[in-house]
């Protein structure tokens, strides 16, 4: 079926329309190589399938949480710096195949940031390629175009098994054309990696559903930059997306130093359509954002397989046609277990706003919780989640530091790592942000605010725990008296946590207990003449605070 699209490209403020018929559009070679027929098509049965969903329904469905403040750049493969499959250039060879290596791709990168980073599969293009349309007769599958979407429905419903990079011997079915042929494309039904040690059936892996975004008609300036929106919102919490872009030939031989692309030369000759993985976006030092084409052309082109489109000018139609996986694996995290096991930190994120939500670290696990500030009581905001999952940029998990800098939040690993970059930590009932970012603070379990005064919580070794009051009247460093108090009844401390600049609450476990849960105690402030803590509350378990089922 031939399916007429119009798109738009922009000659300084004019706009001219491409008519082309998708159908007889063509997948571009890298390396001025044979150019293989009928590369990205559009399905216009698309919205058919089971497993499809609106974008808008997508985003309501599945708690979209809306960045408030878009960051100017942002790359995935800083973001999640431990999916592996980010980095990873996958060379289509001849095949017009670019809609299955893409949709592989990015399933790939998408199970492995919804796992917290943890799941390192790579999925076989070869096996998208082979078994989404099985219609076609195997060399169709190489040389016929198809689209991104139609495989995250394929995968949603069927499943598909592992693979990796040409010539390798990773997964059930790698990739099995080399960059300079073209090899029809059989739907296996078992490992063509005899080493795998798994059967087919044992190696398979699903999406939860699939979204898309596609234009109909013409996109006015408006209609763009709101695509674009919704791209850098998707990008930005779930990972990279696929997208279709028509290519000209000057853009098989382009490079970094020609910045980001958008139109082609006069006269230029239209190749076709192309579908690719977006990773992220850039900008410029004149102020120009491009978005981070991951290419599917090898990596001796482009700037080492990436390319620049500029964004926001639907440049070779970029914004027009885009889509992709919804990837929930289950979660490992659980609620319950913050009441069974001991928690690393617990951070307000708002330091001043005694109403805002309280976020308890536990391992690569974070639960979101709201507290009562009369009485210390907690209850969770939705379920706990993979850090990386919850809170784009910060570091891998146990969190066991945070300092505050400006009312902003900063969280630091157990090695001292932090998040390099101004992130946001996203609270889905509100959609309030705050920052993180990356200062190092040796010693520091956290910092507090007790209204107008900023505690700072030392803790260089076990039995040196003190605090300093700043911004008030005095500042005091009473080590003994602190390491005394403090020691005499816990263990260990985990964390503190202001409730209204008139208590502390303090977590961590006591001196007279070997239970692997953490415990809470709160404290009245002390003032300069202290001599002993005045405990609120008795030392009990976090469960008794926390409504944990």
């Amino acid at each position: 079926m031939l399916v007429a699209v119009e798109t738009m490209a922009r000659i300084g403020d004019f706009y001219f329309i491409l008519l082309l018929s998708v159908a007889t559009l063509s997948t571009v070679s890298a390396r001025r190589k044979k150019f293989p027929p009928s590369g990205f098509q559009q399905d216009p049965e698309k919205h058919k399938h089971q497993q499809y969903e609106k974008l808008e329904a997508h985003k309501s469905r599945h708690g979209q949480r809306g960045a408030a403040i878009v960051p100017a750049t942002f790359d995935s493969r800083r973001a999640w710096p431990n999916c592996t499959s980010l980095s990873l250039i996958r060379d289509q060879g001849h095949c017009g195949n670019c809609w299955a290596v893409s949709a592989a791709s990015v399933i790939s990168d998408r199970l492995c940031i919804a796992s917290g980073q943890t799941d390192q599969t790579i999925i076989s293009a070869s096996q998208v390629a082979g078994c989404t349309d099985t219609s076609r007769t195997p060399q169709q599958r190489c040389e016929a175009g198809g689209d991104p979407a139609n495989a995250y429905a394929f995968v949603a419903s069927r499943g598909v098994c592992s693979g990796g990079m040409y010539n390798s011997s990773s997964g059930c079915i790698p990739y099995s054309v080399s960059p300079n042929e073209s090899v029809p494309q059989q739907c296996e039904t078992r490992c063509t990696n005899l080493n795998f040690g798994k059967t087919i059936d044992q190696d398979q892996f699903t999406i939860d559903s699939y979204w898309t975004n596609y234009a109909r008609g013409i996109l006015n300036q408006s209609g763009i930059l709101d695509h674009m929106r919704n791209m850098q919102d998707d990008i930005l919490h779930n990972g990279p997306i696929t997208a279709a872009i028509y290519v000209y030939e000057d853009f098989q031989t382009w490079n970094a130093s020609r910045g980001p692309y958008c139109l082609p030369p006069a006269n230029a000759t239209l190749l076709g359509a192309h579908a690719v993985r977006i990773i992220g976006w850039d900008r410029t030092l004149q102020g120009v954002t491009y978005w981070l084409i991951s290419n599917s052309w090898g990596e001796d082109v482009g700037d080492h397989g990436i390319y620049w489109i500029e964004a926001g000018k639907n440049c070779l139609g970029i914004e027009n046609f885009i889509s992709a996986p919804i990837a929930r694996l289950p979660s490992l995290c659980t609620t319950n277990s913050f009441c069974d096991r001991a928690i690393n930190q617990a951070v307000r994120v708002w330091q001043k706003d005694p109403a805002s939500p309280v976020f308890l670290f536990q391992d690569n696990c974070v639960l979101a919780v709201n507290l009562n500030a009369t009485d210390g009581t907690m209850w969770p905001i939705g379920n706990a989640e993979p850090i990386a999952k919850a809170i784009i940029g910060a570091p891998p998990g146990p969190i066991n530091k945070w300092m505050s800098y400006n009312n902003q939040v900063i969280l630091i690993s157990s090695t001292n790592d932090a998040a390099l970059d101004w992130k946001t930590i996203d609270w889905p009932k509100s959609r309030k942000t705050t920052s993180v970012g990356g200062v190092a603070g040796t010693g520091i379990i956290a910092q507090t605010y007790a209204g107008s005064n900023l505690y700072t919580y030392y803790s260089d070794a076990l039995k040196h725990i003190y605090l300093t009051k700043q911004n008030g009247n005095f500042t005091m460093e009473i080590d003994n008296r602190i390491d005394y108090l403090l020691t005499s009844v816990f263990r260990q401390v985990y964390s503190f946590l202001d409730l209204s600049g008139k208590q502390l609450m303090v977590f961590g476990t006591p001196v007279n207990t070997t239970s692997p849960e953490t415990f809470v105690g709160t404290l009245a402030y002390p003032n300069a003449n202290f001599t002993t803590f005045t405990w609120m509350t008795p030392i009990t378990p976090l469960r008794n605070y926390l409504k944990c089922s």
